[in-house]
């Protein structure tokens, strides 16, 4: 799954909008919409931010191809 889906999907499911999910992270909600739409890359700092927020635990790995 793409990041930007994910990071959707995890708003969706914490049940917030683009705009109450951008303040609880600290961001605008022009810059989230970004993120969420794939339009500009997330940073590890957002993810940790939204998985704080989220109450969810971040794991990053890579796999062989």
């Amino acid at each position: 799954m793409k990041l930007h889906k994910e990071i959707k999907r995890v708003r969706n499911e914490y049940g917030n909008n683009q705009t109450q999910f951008a303040e609880a992270i600290g961001v605008s909600r022009v810059h989230y919409s970004n993120l969420e739409s794939g339009r500009i890359n997330i940073t590890i700092n957002i993810l940790e931010r939204i998985a704080s927020v989220t109450k969810k635990k971040l794991i990053i790995t890579f796999i062989d191809l």
